[in-house]
């Protein structure tokens, strides 16, 4: 029989499934529309998966705070709470003050190094059975800025593997500043959302300091440029003959974007309408 705290600690992990699930569902409704009848697209899949990671446009807030909250609480919760209910003196004379950090530290990184890898793979398996099969291609680099937020390698199969290893490592270090900050922290309330806060106060911090014109500012404008090149310019890029030819397709994509192009999320109707909806 499970005991109480892994049966919570069970139910809350499913919970953070479902909604992961539940946020790659609606980025699959999002993208419906891009899978080609004929042929193949090298970029949707990739494009989907970034979309919903941090500061992408299908970011599900919900996701990151739960995430902001698990990684510190799984990786060195016991060992602060230890440390605020009169135990640290027992813990201490067992394993030394030395080990007793070193444990922290090593634990912290591993469970946010897992955490953050786990979910990256269960996100790319869902997309690949359930969306769309991933193909890569090389692409120039003045064509990629600007495909999403920020990139390691303009070989796809690089830049995915690249984002994810580094995200991993990076909650991996995220997990270790909350467990050194937690050390100075008396009550365990506290160092439960003491993850969600840090996180979401550094995520605001940095947009707030980011210079004018910053792509991380607008996931919506990278996501909608991203949309712009998939449909109308790769593949097609020989036939403009000049940057005149260029700039009136663009402008003709924008046209047909806003008034008849439908999206699922906005209930099967065109941007316009859909403004035209909420306005009246």
């Amino acid at each position: 029989m499970l005991s109480r705290t892994k049966k919570f600690i069970l139910i809350i992990l499913i919970i953070y499934l479902l909604l992961t699930t539940w946020q790659i569902v609606l980025a699959f409704k999002d993208g419906a529309g891009l899978i080609p009848l004929n042929g193949k697209a090298v970029d949707i899949s990739v494009m989907l998966f970034f979309s919903i990671q941090p500061n992408g446009w299908n970011e599900n807030i919900i996701n990151l705070v739960m995430m902001l909250a698990f990684v510190p609480t799984f990786g060195a919760g016991l060992l602060i709470y230890c440390k605020n209910n009169n135990m640290f003196g027992a813990v201490q004379q067992r394993i030394g003050y030395h080990d007793f950090i070193k444990g922290g530290i090593i634990n912290s990184f591993i469970v946010g190094f897992l955490f953050s890898l786990m979910t990256n793979l269960y996100q790319l398996a869902l997309i690949r059975v359930f969306y769309y099969p991933f193909f890569f291609k090389i692409r120039p680099r003045k064509l990629y800025i600007g495909a999403r937020p920020g990139y390691f390698s303009t070989n796809q199969l690089i830049d995915l593997f690249s984002y994810v290893i580094l995200a991993a490592v990076g909650w991996g270090i995220f997990a270790v500043f909350i467990f050194s900050i937690g050390l100075f922290v008396s009550k365990n309330s506290i160092y439960l959302i003491l993850g969600p806060c840090v996180g979401l106060g550094l995520t605001l911090l940095s947009v707030l300091m980011s210079r004018k014109g910053n792509s991380l500012d607008d996931g919506l404008m990278e996501g909608f440029f991203g949309i712009l090149k998939r449909e109308m310019f790769y593949g097609f890029e020989k036939h403009f003959k000049n940057l005149t030819e260029l700039e009136d397709a663009i402008r003709d994509y924008i046209e047909y974007y806003n008034q008849k192009r439908i999206k699922i999320k906005l209930k099967g109707l065109t941007p316009l309408e859909y403004r035209k909806l909420v306005l009246s």
